[in-house]
C-alpha cells in the first residue's frame, strides 16, 4: 500500500515538473528571435510565412512574461533592427505592419516604459510617422496594433 502512494506522489511530481514553466537565467532564444526580425522583409509577402513567424515570436516572448528583465540586454539590438527596417525608404505597408506587430509583442512583454527609453526621441522621426499614420486606409483591426 505504501508503494502505491509513493508512485502516485512521484507521478504527480513529474506532472508538476512538466506543467510548470521553468525559471530561466537568460534569453536563450535571442538568436532565433533576432533572425526572425532580421528577415521580416522576406516573410511579409506570404501570409503563411508571416503567421508562422509571428506565431513563433508570440510563443517565445510569452515564455518571458514572468521574467521580462531577461530581455533587457538584448532589447537595444532587437529594436535597432526593427528601426532600421522602418527607416528604409519606400518601406511597404505590409512590412510596416509586421514590424509594428513585433514591436507590440516586445512591448507587451517588457512594458512600454522600458521600450520608450530605448526608442529615439528625435523630431526628425515625427514627420515620417505622422505621414504613415495619415496614409492608413486599412482595416481598423490591423491598424490598431500599429498605432499602439
Amino acid at each position: 500500500m505504501a508503494m502505491n502512494i509513493e508512485s502516485v506522489v512521484q507521478e504527480n511530481d513529474a506532472e508538476e515538473d512538466t506543467c510548470c514553466k521553468p525559471y530561466r537565467e537568460q534569453f536563450a532564444e535571442f538568436e532565433e528571435v533576432n533572425t526572425i526580425i532580421a528577415h521580416l522583409s522576406d516573410i511579409c509577402d506570404t501570409q503563411i510565412a508571416k503567421e508562422r513567424a509571428i506565431g513563433r515570436l508570440i510563443f517565445i516572448l510569452d515564455e518571458y512574461q514572468e521574467q521580462p528583465h531577461l530581455l533587457d540586454p538584448y532589447l537595444e539590438t532587437l529594436l535597432e533592427t526593427l528601426l532600421t527596417t522602418v527607416r528604409r525608404p519606400q518601406c511597404p505597408a505590409p512590412l510596416l505592419h509586421v514590424v509594428f506587430t513585433v514591436l507590440y509583442l516586445i512591448t507587451k512583454v517588457r512594458g512600454f516604459k522600458v521600450i520608450l527609453r530605448l526608442l529615439p526621441h528625435e523630431v526628425s522621426d515625427l514627420e515620417p510617422i505622422l505621414s504613415m499614420l495619415d496614409g492608413y486606409t486599412d482595416d481598423f483591426y490591423e491598424v490598431i496594433t500599429d498605432l499602439f
